[in-house]
This record gives C-alpha cells, sequence and structure tokens, in this order.
C-alpha cells in the first residue's frame, strides 16, 4: 500500500517543459543505523518506477555528492554502495539518479536523508592470569581476571578466547562490575594462548571489543617423588653426630634441579645439583629419634615445580660421653685469615679403650685422631675473617657402637682478615736509575683506619726502612748502592685486637740500577803547533757497549763538526780535530750514554785532559818591519816640519836639482802652478834587482810655507840646494 501511494503522489508530471523525476528510496543495511568505526556500510538507492531509461545512481553525504560507483547493481531500478567510515560520529547519507529522457540526461530529486551513527568500538580489555609466572602443572587451577580499561555501564558479557576459539565457559565469579574472572582446570600439557573481549550496549546495538593482548601459559608435570637414604645401614646416631643423607630422583634433566632435605617437616638444606642426586651432611644435635625426607624441585619456564616428599627415613639418636676440654695455641686468640691454629682436645673421663678424638667448627667436622691418651692435638690451616666457634668430641665404643661425648664448650677464635697487599710505586715509571741516584719509593694501601699503621719496605728479602703513618702511605728515599737488577716490596702492618697483623707482600717492583763509571779521555799529542791535526781517545770502563760518546771543552759540548768515530764494540770513540789553532786550546772532557730500558742515562764526565796549541813564529824582519815605518813616518814630518818654517813668501820658486850622482834628475820634477814640487825618488844603485820587491817607493810632496807680512806680498821661499833631503824607504 505504501509503495503504490508513492507511486500515485510522485508521478511524472511536465511543467515548463520540464520533466521531473520521482525520488528514489536509500536504505541502509542496518536498521538502527549504528555501525562501529572501520566498519562497512551498505547503503541501496531504489527507483519507485520502473524506468528503463536509468543511465546511474548517485550518492550524496548531505550536500556533498559523493565521487564512489555503486559496488554492485542488484537490478536495473537499484544500485548498493559500500562504505567504510573510520570517522567517530553522525552522517547523513542521500542518492539520485539520471534518465535519459528524449536525449537529455535528467536527474531525479534526492532521496530522504538517512541518517547513521559511527562509534568507536570499546577499548580491548586486559587479560591478567593469576600467576606471574604463567606456568601451571597438570590438573591445576588456572585463573585468568578480564578487567575493561574504562568505566562502562552498560557492559552485558565478557568472553575467553583460547587462539581464535570462543570458550564456552562462563564466568565463575565476578569481582565487580567491570571484571570478570574465569576459573577451570587445565589438563592438557604445551603452551597455550588466551585472549578475553566483552560486549556492551551501544545506541541500542550490542558490540564486542577489541580482543586482548595474547596470554600465553605453560602446562608442566610435576616431577616424580625422589628417594631418600643415609649414611648408616642402623640409622643410629649420637646426638651431635654428623649424618650424611642421599637424595636421589628417577627423572633427571640437563639443566639441573634442586634437593631439599627436611626434618620434621622443616627444611634443613638444599642443593642445586646438575646430577640425579645430591649429599647432605648434617649436624645432628639431639637425641629424640627424627624423619627426614626429601623433596626435589626443577625450574620449569622461571616457576620452581616441586616433587611431592619421599618416605620419611627414620634416624635414632643416642646420648654421648661428658664432653671434653678445648684450648688453642695463642692465649689472645687471634689469628690472621691465613694462619694455622693448633688446637688441645681434653677428657677428663680416661678409659682403658681407645679415644677417637673429633675437632668440630661450626657444626662441621674438621680433624679427628685416634688416642690412648686423655688428649689430642690439632693444626688446623684457617680460612675466613668471620669469628669461629670450635669445640672437640671424642668417641668411644658403647655397647658395640662408637658414641661421641657431648662437645666441650666453644672456643671463640677471632679471625681477622689480613690487610690487603699494599701498592708500591717509585718516582720513575721506566724504574731505570744509574747507580749514584736516590730511589723514591711510595707505599700505599687501599685499606686506612684512623689508628694508622706501619709500613715496611723490603729488597731481595731484607728490610730497608720502616715508618709508622696515620695515612694510607709511607715514602722511602733510598740511596741507591750497586749496578745489579733489585727487587723491592713493601709490607702494610696493623695493629687488631691487641695484635699487630702484617698484609701480604706486595708485587715486586724490579728496579734496574746501571753502573756508569766515568770514561778515559787520551790525547795524541798533547801539545800541538798551529795546523797540526789532534785526536781524543773516549774510553767505556764498562764490560757492555755503550750507545753514544760526546766531547766536551771547558764543560760545553762540542757539536757534530768534530768527527767521530766508534769501534765495533762500542766501547770507546775517537775525535780528531783537524788544522787547530790557539783557539782550540783548553780543558777537555767527554761523556758516554746508553739506552736502558727508555731511559737514555749520561755518564759522569771524565777527567779532563789540557790541549795546549802553538802559534806559528813571526820572521824578526816583518816585526821589525812597522818600527821602521814609524821612525821614518816622523823623520820625514820633522824635516817637513823644519823646511817650512825657512820658506819665505814668495810668488816663485825654484826646485833644486838633486845631486849630479843622484839617479833622480830634474825630469822627475813635476812643477806644480801654486806653489808645489812634486820629487818621484827612482831606486838606489846600491840595492840590487832582487831587494827592488821589498821597496815601496814613495811621493814627497813639499809645499812652501806661507809667511805673513803686514802691508807686504805673499812670498814663498823653496829650500836651498843643500837642504834639499833625499828619502829612500825600505819595508
Amino acid at each position: 500500500m505504501i509503495t503504490v501511494a508513492l507511486l500515485l503522489l510522485f508521478v511524472v508530471v511536465k511543467a515548463q517543459g520540464e520533466y521531473v523525476l520521482v525520488k528514489p528510496l536509500l536504505s541502509p543495511d542496518r536498521q538502527n543505523k549504528v555501525y562501529v568505526s572501520g566498519e562497512r556500510v551498505i547503503l541501496t538507492c531504489t527507483a519507485p518506477e520502473r524506468r528503463e531509461s536509468i543511465s546511474s545512481f548517485l550518492l550524496y553525504n548531505r550536500v556533498q555528492r559523493l565521487s564512489r560507483e555503486p559496488t554492485y547493481t542488484s537490478a536495473p531500478y537499484s544500485a548498493t554502495f559500500w562504505i567504510t567510515e573510520r570517522w567517530v560520529g553522525s552522517k547523513s547519507y542521500a542518492c539520485s539518479y539520471t534518465c535519459n529522457v528524449n536525449g537529455s540526461i535528467v536527474e531525479s530529486d534526492k532521496s530522504t536523508t538517512v541518517p547513521i551513527q559511527i562509534v568507536a568500538r570499546p577499548e580491548k580489555p586486559l587479560l591478567s592470569p593469576d600467576r606471574k609466572d604463567k606456568v601451571y602443572m597438570f590438573n591445576e587451577w588456572v585463573s585468568f581476571t578480564c578487567t575493561t580499561p574504562e568505566r562502562q555501564e552498560s557492559i552485558s558479557s565478557f568472553l575467553l578466547y583460547n587462539g581464535v576459539q570462543r570458550e564456552s565457559r562462563e564466568p565463575m565469579y565476578s569481582s565487580g562490575r567491570y571484571s570478570a574472572t574465569f576459573t577451570f582446570r587445565e589438563i592438557g600439557t604445551g603452551s597455550k594462548s588466551y585472549t578475553c573481549s566483552y560486549t556492551c550496549h551501544v545506541l541500542g546495538r550490542i558490540l564486542e571489543s577489541h580482543k586482548s593482548t595474547p596470554v600465553s601459559i605453560d602446562l608442566v608435570v610435576r616431577p616424580p617423588k625422589p628417594q631418600i637414604s643415609s649414611d648408616r645401614s642402623d640409622k643410629v646416631y649420637a646426638s651431635d653426630e654428623s649424618i650424611i643423607f642421599t637424595c636421589w630422583t628417577t627423572e633427571w634433566v640437563h639443566s639441573g634441579g634442586t634437593f631439599q632435605l627436611y626434618n620434621g617437616g622443616q627444611l634443613v638444606n638444599e642443593e642445586l645439583s646438575r646430577r640425579d642426586r645430591a649429599t647432605f651432611t648434617i649436624a645432628n644435635k639431639a637425641d629424640a629419634p627424627r624423619d627426614y625426607y626429601c623433596v626435589y624441585t626443577l625450574t620449569v619456564s622461571g616457576r620452581s615445580i616441586s616433587s611431592r616428599q619421599s618416605n620419611p627415613l627414620t634416624i635414632t639418636v643416642v646420648v654421648r660421653p661428658p664432653e671434653p676440654q678445648i684450648s688453642s695455641d695463642r692465649s689472645d686468640k687471634v689469628y690472621a685469615s691465613d694462619e694455622s691454629i693448633t688446637f688441645t682436645c681434653r677428657t677428663t673421663e680416661w678409659v682403658y679403650s681407645h679415644r677417637n678424638f673429633q675437632l668440630y667448627n661450626g657444626g662441621q667436622l674438621v680433624n679427628e685422631e685416634l688416642s690412648q691418651r686423655d688428649s689430642a692435638t690439632f693444626t688446623i690451616a684457617n680460612k675466613g675473617d668471620a669469628p669461629r666457634d670450635y669445640y672437640c668430641v671424642y668417641t668411644r665404643t658403647v655397647s658395640g657402637r662408637s658414641i661421641s661425648s657431648r662437645q666441650s664448650n666453644s672456643l671463640t677464635i677471632t679471625v681477622v682478615v689480613r690487610p690487603p697487599k699494599p701498592q708500591i710505586s717509585s718516582d720513575r715509571s721506566d724504574k731505570v736509575y744509574a747507580s749514584d741516584e736516590s730511589i723514591i719509593f711510595t707505599c700505599w694501601t687501599t685499606e686506612w683506619v684512623h689508628s694508622g699503621g706501619t709500613f715496611q719496605l723490603y729488597n731481595g728479602g731484607q728490610l730497608v726502612n720502616e715508618e709508622l703513618s696515620r695515612r694510607d702511605r709511607a715514602t722511602f728515599t733510598i740511596a741507591n748502592k750497586g749496578d745489579a737488577p733489585r727487587d723491592y716490596y713493601c709490607i702494610y702492618t696493623r695493629t687488631v685486637s691487641g695484635r699487630s697483623i702484617s698484609s701480604r707482600q706486595s708485587n715486586s717492583l724490579t728496579i734496574t740500577v746501571v753502573d756508569l763509571p766515568k770514561p778515559i779521555i787520551s790525547l795524541v799529542p798533547s801539545h800541538v803547533s798551529e795546523g797540526e791535526d789532534i785526536t781524543f781517545n773516549c774510553t767505556s770502563t764498562k764490560s757492555t757497549s755503550v750507545d753514544t760518546f760526546n766531547l766536551y771543552k771547558n764543560r760545553v759540548q762540542l757539536n757534530d763538526s768534530v768527527p767521530r768515530s766508534a769501534d765495533a764494540q762500542k766501547k770507546s770513540a775517537t775525535f780528531t780535530i783537524q788544522n787547530v789553532d790557539p783557539g782550540n786550546s783548553g780543558n777537555y772532557t767527554c761523556v758516554y750514554q746508553l739506552l736502558a730500558g727508555d731511559r737514555n742515562l749520561t755518564s759522569a764526565p771524565s777527567d779532563a785532559v789540557f790541549l795546549s796549541v802553538r802559534a806559528k813564529s813571526i820572521q824578526p824582519w816583518i816585526l821589525a818591519l812597522p818600527v821602521v815605518a814609524l821612525v821614518l813616518m816622523f823623520g820625514v814630518l820633522g824635516v817637513y816640519c823644519w823646511k817650512k818654517g825657512k820658506s819665505r813668501g814668495r810668488e816663485e820658486f825654484r826646485a833644486a836639482s838633486p845631486p849630479k850622482d843622484s839617479p833622480n834628475s830634474n825630469d822627475n820634477v813635476v812643477w806644480k802652478s801654486k806653489g808645489r814640487a812634486e820629487f818621484r825618488a827612482a831606486p838606489s844603485p846600491e840595492h840590487g834587482p832582487n831587494d827592488n820587491d821589498n821597496i815601496v817607493y814613495a811621493d814627497l810632496k813639499l809645499a812652501p810655507r806661507t809667511k805673513k807680512q803686514k802691508g807686504k806680498k805673499k812670498r814663498f821661499e823653496t829650500h836651498a840646494d843643500d837642504s834639499t833631503v833625499y828619502a829612500e824607504i825600505k819595508l
């Protein structure tokens, strides 16, 4: 009827020359129109009439046309749209269709708007088992609690999944409106994975939440119960006698397990063993029968799985003889942790039979001795730094069974830790010293006490020095002697409980001492003349070779310009100075250097040798030459001054010729216009041609002395012939 009414209501009418199409019907796939975010929304658009000319269907989100094409068409008159909506909220959709009318595409009116609601899927819950290690034994109860992350008031149910399969179990109980607990027995073995979810009402629709994070559990089988036995077949023990139990299992795994020994329901001892058994030694203190049993425990995936307890083992304990007396070899009872302790055990009961004395420490048997006397002595290698309580017992045969006495009074031994061995170092990292150098040692300890202690320095087992220090270190300065390597070590001593306890010796510090005797220098020859060569020989007195020789003059090292050469054994070197001069005179020494470890050592300088260099002799005539030159110069200067004083002022002058027997002539006279005459003297015939090379010829320039007279002209005066001087100079 509704369809007929719609058809009658929406007919195709013609208005103003255009066709109007009847609007279609849009229907969603869900009646409540509620969808989960990410869920597919299916919308079907149906034309109200059968029109063969329908060409397409269109989908609108409010007024915006969607570009989606129909996913499929169920008939020519309808189309289905598939949409995946991921945004949460309300949306409205409408659709239309188009037809070909007289060659034109005409779109119908939009359908009635269909609102839909997009809601978020509920958050995943938290699934937690009742065991943190998630390991369960076969047929053990397993409990899971599923808790919602938020307070959902509309929660309707909780669901449990094993893998992807939903469990049919209902919660055994709920701890609240927002959580549920599932409890059940697991009878399988291996690993299983569980998840949970919950459902709630949202806008009339029941929604299931996301599944929780998977929780994997391991199912294991309990180990079989072990067996127990004791070291005595009669199972009869004295009240404080040690009992040895052996606990073993028929199941052994490579990773091992823990054996636990119980007595009367109380744990006595336990031992982790990689074998199929474990042994326990128990110091029993009672005379009543005891029931012992053991349990075997395996660790599987972080959980300790214990077996059922073994069958009980009944032990019979009997009374011991009276207690003996015990004493030690030190009255202060203070021992270092690595010292031996001597105990004496003595009994007040005397019988003819043998006694077996036994020494115990903290309930553990330390040593025993069979004696026909009333005492026994034990020497114990002590270990540890805690106080120890020692006691002794003695054993004798009672009714065919060896019964031990009660323990003696405890003897408390104070065991102190020997101070840690100190450290030793020297002031040189290379540990190499010359024989005349001092060595500075520093000895320090990592343990420091307010009362201080004494540091002792040893060399080769001999005490060198000691120092009482309230600090954590001490310094020793040692005058070194000898050239042999030395092994130094130090010991630290402090007082504990009235006794001086020394540390172990430090690691040895090997010192290399190098003896460097001064070398011997020789000079060949010791006195030389200028221009000669001189040789220095530097020799080391060491038995071993050296690396370098150096030559010094007046304590200054000569540079490498002085040639040197060393012998093949490197025990001596030769230095040669060529073409010496007086500047090479002086005191010469030499040293040598050698490499010891990483250090370059230099010897003391040798005794000095003096080098004297004589200058070459000078010719007598060369020494007299300056004197002759000075005499002639002063003579000529005197004559010149004398002749100048006798000259008269006139405009002209005459020059006298040299004597006729003189080799000079007037041709050698050069006249000057200003009253000067220049004479060039030739060599004297008295000297031969061989002497001319040593003659220096001088030009004597004589000028008349000017005399000034009042009211007269200037006059010049030359010397007369008999006053003319001819000079011959020989240098």
